[in-house]
């Protein structure tokens, strides 16, 4: 049939064959719609092998599509009928399902008219990521991830015994993006095969309409001699292959599309995967030059950025090999025209090929930088959204601003370099064309005399379709370079060494029959490294631990104690398996040859390798809580199956039960805390207090299930004050001790070693400062014995050993107390409420500080009588556990301490409730005319515009003037050789032009984009840096750095190109509407104006569902990056619990499958937009044509304007149908500009629930007092109006610090965490502010520094100035902070102990000094104050990053320190050793010193303590006057403090079960 002379058997032929290869890409989704009724459906990639197969396939196909049953009485063609057309009902019920075109007809599939009911629907009603397609089944993620998981796995393997056999090194960065390249490949290839060969198809066609134009033109030469019917069946075909071309066309994007968004999706779960399989401290990364840290920011890249390069050059890659072809194919056509004179050009085409490829070497190196800077820019803004309230507290908020200007302004060069060389690339290969032109014309003139418009037209059609391979190489060059550095970077990342799998998990020990299993740790020749990670050494990393071996036995309790940086919680990484186990031998060579550890050996011998082995699952307790973001509920649960007596029985161990009402039967009926079990946690846990956080990680650790029988508590009780503490340490080990459980607790708590089975003694190993091990293990006592000074890390001043021992210390510090003196003050008498009712009155007391006095219970002889103080009380009884609480005794009346209201501090239930994050803020309809405007604005140079769009005029015109010398020239009967040079050297000028203009166009467009992009960046930076804390409470960090991250590349590059793709393409047309009525007659306007109007209509019901989708698209991409940050903090703690990792997994590729979903259904939105277009484009042609014959027959049209007009006729097909996918790109692209802008329009807080508004801090002086000032002028105390002559002025002079009627919520919608609290703390005194967890202690600090406005009926004045009258910086940068959460920044120790740079060396060492005698030797080991410091300080214990905190605060030397439970990760001697630095250095020296605090030890020596409840104050005045009142709060506080610590040191020591 193929060679048949018949026409209609072969035009029969052809129409099979297409319709076949049509059917391709769909037959996929069809059959998997029949999936349920072929349960023996072949599988994906096998192909039919004979006749009789491929009919089946068919029959199973149509039986799919109509979901019935093969009966003799269904024929084939009705079943065919079925499936080439389908009933509009058919295409709605698809989309009500979401089946998108699962269900449409072969003819819907085609022309995408399945669409058309999600258009329509945009029209009348919004649209949301619900109305999107879904994904089919074997594209899900879900499976994807799997399949080329094991892709990549199998192809690595491979590739790796390949390259060895050649003798090449398989780790290389080169090796491994080969290895990733090639199983995307594999992964791809059936996709990639029907995608290439619709390409080929495409391409095959794309050159029929030349050659039909040609035989056009040769008709309309003959005139009246050719009969019209030949001309019209020519236009016929014309419009017939147009259409094949546009049908085949938009199914290979359609195809591409999916793949290149399924190559995206995978890649971004398996950096997701392996992210979950790496350290928690960072990876470090092979790079060429340098190896290179990766940590949040970096990671994050990794998935927002490097695989959208990866998914554009897939989309691109058929460009390797078509654009060749192309090039191929129509230099044989120009041939066959022009003859041997087509070479004189391809030469020229030849040259151009090594300028591409030095061209595409140094946009590799350019790409690098550009990455490496983006990265570095993308890394401290991570850093800072993370850490923001720290750096409002240090003042630090205009530092970080300024270095991520700085870090932003280094990319930006960069991205100018990269953009001078691909303006360059674009200009020569966008004037290639014009040179081969010229070049090709010269050359045929030579050897003709006579130029003949069909001949020469066709050439300049082919030379028009020649111009988009090489117009769009540039593009591709820039995709490939961008794709390959991207596939370094993730090829190494997901080659990066993961931890090794060295514990051995058995199942629970049967201790006796018909009881519980129990469990069991043992750890034998345990010697580790540090990951590489967390020590900057790339090969092997630091010390650890050291012969460690020790063996926990079921219902074991076991305390690790030591001091600061002893290796406590490395004991616990260790059972995690998160340490590098090694020989002892290498660990040997790692201490002794710390400077020469590349030397160390590679395989040593394993005969002494660790070993730890664990009976029963586990359950982690970090150091720090972390808390993903949602319920409190969802916190404690994490994704495992809800059992509710499970989840009860949690969060009553847990402590909980008094903050939640937590059980349906009302047993916790007494509680009456805002919290409930639908609280928002907020990200990281940031709407509860400290305690609140601490308490539901560790309910989250107790929720595990009955086969979890191994506990690692890292220091968790550490944020809870004594009581608390105690009580859920006493409930916590007799749930362990009942379940025959064992736990491994790190403490520095004093009172809790005695009660513990035994004690593991932690210290340093001498040769080494980064290496521990175990000094002893044994009970308390035992030790003791042994001649260890456990008090010196365990025990505080109060040596509580047995009665006598009481007795004898109370009466030597009843005559410390009774030596003790107090000078008077006059302060005014302040009158505060008691729990008791009764009145507390400071009078007169003395605030002047006293460094040696020392308070202590023993104030009174009543104070001793433990019956009047403390009793027992049963508060619950549950499976047989007595669990004690310490309260007074209700017998007179009082309550319990746990009947006071534990009040979140952060309002979390108001908060998330009212205050709407940044993207549920987000504005909705179309992009308002403002924001281009403010676009056009931020490039702040309208010369700059003016000249880019001159530039893209000039060069149009150029263009145009190029094809209108070749039409005249062809009207010339005879030619001379004069008269050809003459148009020569016009054509040559033209060519010169386009590619000077087209430089100028591309590098001024690149210049307006940089400049815009750099303003709106400044603006949106100071505007997060600006924001209140409430806003970082309801607005994950995920959100924010997908602003900074996607939203501005997509504002950095393509904003940019798509203005100029709107310009270049309007400008192309315009000027082709004017050739067309202007050359061939007036009246083509009023077909062009039909069409135009059908444009504007196709564009109006695409745009609605475009903008819809796409901001969709956008909502539903930032929660996937969110909840990937949130995955990369707590890592430790999903490894930890059984089967959470694959769940979290599970959850981020659901998230990646509802985003993907709806960039899939924007793409679809585009093909139909696209078939429509195109057919109308279709129609302009056909005009054209039908008249150009008509008129030329007439004798009104020559022949060579005839062959002009035809071309300009084909061009514009193209270019009104990229004339609205142009705009819509622009408009999508503008709605990223919108989502910057959003966050840089500014107002007050009650404004922030409103659309595209967020709070701002009134950071000016006196800004905060402005609605203040009309009826409370004279009562206000105003500073300068220039803030900085104040501190210039040494404010604050003294230190006074005065609270009054202070009340405080944390937004305008919450509810007060403040009521009324009114303080003096005179200057030069101490004020300790104690209280149970979440009564407000940390919020009240939080007003000092002005994180929180307070009420307006209410001030804090220090030194009679108001604060609020000063500027914000000023404020802060006179206060020093040691915060609860100590953060420390990447990058060096002098960096985090001064941001700013002014302090000297000499002062750091100083500071480091006071703070940390032994830390200070430590560093100077190292590299001293360039000693490294990683994302978070995660190469440094707790315990150590609050010491550097401390010197921090040091350095600083201000009046007032205030310290945030500064002390509650360091032993006791650390903390005897930091009251001391602070004694000396602060309150002896004058300084003001508030002081947050759990340890009541550390306050009872001050000068002034306030007890905090329910955001009041319920007792003020000095320690001696408050313990006084039997029933006052501190007397309450004290007392449990004291039975804890009683308790810890009359606890009987067990008998310890041989090992």
């Amino acid at each position: 049939m193929f060679i048949s002379p018949d026409k209609k058997k072969r035009s029969l032929f052809w129409l099979l064959a297409v319709a076949h290869l049509f059917a391709l890409p769909f037959a996929s989704p069809f059959a998997n719609a029949g999936q349920q009724a072929l349960p023996q459906r072949e599988p994906r990639d096998s192909f039919p092998h004979n006749a009789k197969s491929n009919r089946n396939q068919f029959t199973r196909l149509f039986q799919a599509l109509d979901g019935t049953q093969p009966t003799s009485k269904t024929s084939s063609w009705k079943r065919l009928g079925r499936f080439i057309f389908r009933s509009k009902e058919s295409l709605y019920s698809s989309l009500q399902e979401g089946d998108g075109a699962s269900k449409a007809s072969l003819l819907s599939r085609l022309f995408f008219n399945h669409v058309t009911p999600l258009v329509q629907k945009a029209s009348t009603q919004r649209l949301d990521q619900t109305d999107a397609y879904h994904v089919p089944v074997e594209e899900e993620m879900g499976s994807a991830v799997t399949s080329f998981s094991r892709i990549h796995e199998l192809t690595k393997l491979s590739t790796a015994q390949k390259l060895r056999g050649k003798g090449k090194d398989p780790t290389t960065i080169d090796s491994q993006a080969l290895m990733l390249g090639k199983a995307l490949l594999l992964f791809t290839k059936r996709n990639l095969f029907i995608t290439g060969s619709l390409r080929f198809l495409n391409t095959a066609v794309q050159a029929f309409p030349a050659i039909l134009v040609a035989r056009l033109l040769r008709l309309v030469e003959a005139g009246t001699a050719s009969p019209p019917q030949k001309a019209l069946v020519a236009v016929a075909s014309l419009i017939f292959v147009l259409t094949v071309k546009t049908v085949l066309e938009n199914a290979y994007f359609d195809l591409v599309v999916r793949t290149a968004m399924q190559v995206r999706g995978v890649l971004a779960g398996m950096i997701f995967d392996k992210s979950l399989r790496l350290s928690s401290t960072g990876v470090i990364l092979p790079a060429k030059g340098a190896n290179s840290t990766v940590g949040t920011g970096e990671v994050m890249n990794l998935m927002q950025s490097d695989t959208s390069l990866v998914e554009s050059f897939a989309m691109q890659i058929h460009t390797t090999w078509d654009g060749p072809l192309q090039i191929a194919l129509y230099t044989a056509l120009l041939y066959k025209y022009l003859g041997s004179s087509v070479f004189w050009g391809m030469g020229v085409l030849l040259v151009s090929i090594p300028i591409n490829s030095i061209g595409l070497r140094i946009l590799n190196r350019l790409t690098r930088s550009e990455i490496a800077a983006r990265d570095a820019r993308t890394k401290r803004t991570a850093e800072s959204i993370s850490n923001m309230k720290l750096l409002k507290l240090q003042g630090w908020d205009e530092r970080f601003a300024q270095g991520i200007r700085e870090h932003r302004k280094e990319e930006l060069g960069r991205m100018v370099k990269k953009g001078v060389v691909r303006a360059l690339l674009t200009a020569y290969s966008s004037g290639v064309p014009s040179l081969v032109l010229v070049v090709t014309l010269l050359a045929y003139v030579r050897q003709s005399t006579t130029l003949v418009a069909s001949t020469i037209f066709t050439a300049i059609s082919l030379f028009n379709q020649l111009r988009y391979p090489l117009f769009f190489f540039p593009m591709y060059i820039d995709s490939a370079a961008n794709a390959r550095q991207a596939l370094h970077r993730i090829g190494s990342y997901l080659a990066s060494e993961e931890n090794v799998r060295y514990v051995s998990h058995q199942p629970p020990l049967l201790i006796s029959p018909g009881g519980p299993l129990g469990g069991s740790v043992e750890i034998s020749d345990g010697n580790f490294l540090w990951s590489s990670e967390s020590t900057h050494d790339e090969k092997h990393g630091a010390p650890a631990l050291a012969n460690v071996n020790f063996k926990a036995n079921p219902g074991e309790i076991i305390a690790v104690v030591g001091t600061v940086g002893s290796g406590k919680s490395a004991i616990i990484k260790a059972l995690l398996g998160e340490l590098k186990p090694v020989p002892s031998i290498v660990l040997e060579q790692a201490i002794t040859n710390e400077n020469e550890k590349d030397k160390l050996s590679k395989n040593p011998s394993a005969s002494d390798r660790p070993r730890v082995v664990m009976h029963g699952n586990v359950a982690y307790c970090s150091q720090e809580a972390w808390l993903p973001k949602g319920s409190i509920r969802d916190a404690i649960v994490f994704g495992r199956e809800f059992d509710e007596e499970r989840y009860n029985a949690a969060i009553r161990d847990a402590g909980l039960d008094r903050d939640l009402s937590c059980f349906s039967n009302n047993q916790s009926s007494k509680s009456t805390s805002v919290l409930s079990h639908d609280t928002d946690v907020g990200e990281g846990g940031s709407s509860l207090s400290g305690g609140q956080r601490a308490r539901v990680a560790l309910a989250r650790a107790l929720y595990s299930a009955d086969d979890t029988k191994v506990f690692l508590l890292d220091d968790c009780l550490a944020a809870l004050d004594a009581s608390v503490g105690s009580m859920v340490f006493e409930r916590l080990s007799a749930r362990l001790r009942k379940t025959n459980s064992v736990a491994i607790l790190v403490t520095n708590d004093p009172s809790i070693p005695r009660r513990c089975d035994r004690t593991i003694l932690m210290g340093k190993v001498a040769a080494s400062s980064s290496c521990s091990t175990i000094i002893d293990v044994g009970t308390y006592d035992q030790l003791e014995a042994r001649g260890h000074n456990l008090r010196s890390v365990t025990i505080t001043d109060l040596k509580e050993v047995g009665d006598d021992s009481d007795e004898e210390l109370l009466n030597t510090e009843q005559d410390k107390f009774s030596s003790h003196k107090e000078v008077a003050i006059n302060t005014d008498p302040i009158k505060l409420r008691s729990l008791g009712e009764s009145i507390v009155s400071n009078g007169t007391d003395d605030c002047h500080p006293d460094p040696e006095r020392f308070q202590l219970m023993a104030n009174c002889p009543d104070y001793m009588n433990d019956e009047s103080a403390i009793v027992h009380q049963d508060l619950n009884k549950r499976d047989g556990i007595k669990v004690e609480l310490y309260a007074s005794n209700e017998t007179q009346g009082e309550s319990t301490p746990y009947s006071i209201p534990l009040t979140s501090e952060k309002g979390a239930t108001s908060l998330t409730n009212t205050i709407k994050s940044a993207d549920d803020s987000m504005s909705v309809g179309a992009v308002p005319l403002s924001v281009y405007v403010s676009y056009f604005k931020a490039v702040r140079k309208p010369v700059l515009l003016l000249f880019m769009i001159a530039s893209f005029l000039m060069s149009n015109g150029a263009s145009f003037y190029q094809q209108y010398t070749v039409a005249k020239w062809t009207e010339i009967p005879n030619l001379s050789n004069a008269i050809s040079l003459k148009y020569m050297q016009k054509l040559v000028k033209a060519a010169w032009a386009v590619s000077g203009f087209l430089f100028l166009r591309s590098f001024l467009s690149m210049q307006m984009g940089i400049r815009a992009s750099e303003h709106l960046h400044s603006q949106m930076l100071s505007s997060i840096f600006a924001a209140t804390t409430s806003f970082f409470d309801s607005t994950p960090s995920g959100q924010l750095l997908a602003r900074f991250g996607k939203e501005m590349e997509t504002v950095d590059r393509g904003v940019p190109e798509s203005i100029s793709s709107v310009l270049f393409c309007f400008l192309n047309i315009f000027m082709s509407i004017g050739a067309l009525a202007g050359v061939i007659t007036p009246g083509m306007l009023v077909p062009l104006g039909a069409v135009t109007f059908l444009y504007i209509k196709a564009m109006a019901l695409y745009r609605p569902a475009a903008r819809d989708l796409k901001r969709a698209e956008t909502k539903t991409r930032s929660p996937v990056y969110t909840h990937f940050a949130e995955s990369l903090r707590g890592k430790d703690i999903i490894r930890s619990i059984p089967g959470a990792r694959q769940r979290w997994s599970d959850y981020h590729r659901a998230l990646t499958d509802k985003n993907l979903e709806v960039f899939a259904t924007v793409k679809i939105l585009d093909r139909w937009l696209s078939t429509r277009l195109e057919t109308l484009g279709n129609s302009v042609v056909l005009t054209a044509a039908v008249a150009a014959v008509l008129l030329t027959r007439a004798g009104r049209l020559q022949p060579g304007l005839a062959g002009w007009g035809l071309t300009q006729s084909l061009a514009i097909t193209g270019l009104m149908t990229w004339a609205v996918r142009v705009l819509t790109d622009m408009e999508g692209n503008f709605l990223s500009v919108l989502r910057v802008k959003e966050l840089t329009q500014m107002g007050s807080e009650v404004d922030a629930g409103s659309l595209a508004t967020m709070p701002r801090e009134f950071s000016n002086p006196g800004e905060a007092l402005r609605p203040l000032l009309p009826p409370m002028i004279t009562q206000k105390n105003l500073a300068p109006l220039n803030s900085t002559s104040l501190v210039h002025s040494g404010w604050p002079w003294r230190g006074n610090v005065q609270f009054t009627n202070v009340s405080m919520k944390y937004n305008a919608f919450s509810k007060l965490v403040l009521r009324g609290v009114t303080l003096t703390v005179p200057a030069g005194s101490t004020l300790g502010i104690v209280g149970r967890t979440g009564s407000g202690k940390s919020s009240l600090l939080l007003t000092l520094f002005r994180l929180v406005e307070i009420e307006e009926n209410g001030s804090i004045e220090i030194d009679g100035v108001d604060i609020r009258s000063v500027g914000l910086k000023e404020l802060r940068q006179s206060l020093a902070i040691i915060p609860q959460d100590p953060v420390l920044f990447s990058g060096s120790i002098a960096y985090n102990l001064d941001a700013t740079g002014t302090s000297t060396a000499e002062g750091m060492w100083a500071a480091l000094e006071a703070a940390s005698p032994s830390l200070a030797i430590q560093f100077r080991k190292m590299q001293g104050l360039a000693t490294a410091v990683t994302e978070g300080g995660k190469n440094f214990s707790l315990g150590q990053r609050q010491l550097i905190c401390l010197a921090r605060a040091l350095l600083r030397r201000s009046r007032i320190l205030i310290l945030d439970e500064a002390t509650s990760s360091v032993d006791s001697t650390t903390d005897r050793e930091v009251q001391g630095t602070i004694r000396r250095e602060f309150v002896n020296k004058g300084v003001t010193v508030i002081t947050v605090a759990h340890r009541l030890d550390t306050v009872l020596g001050y000068d002034k303590i306030a007890v905090l409840g329910d955001g009041e104050v319920l007792e003020y005045g000095s320690p001696n006057s408050l313990l006084l009142n039997p029933r006052g709060e501190l007397r309450r506080l004290v007392d449990a403090d004291r039975q804890n610590k009683r308790k810890g040191s009359r606890r009987p020591i067990a008998p310890v079960p041989a090992n």
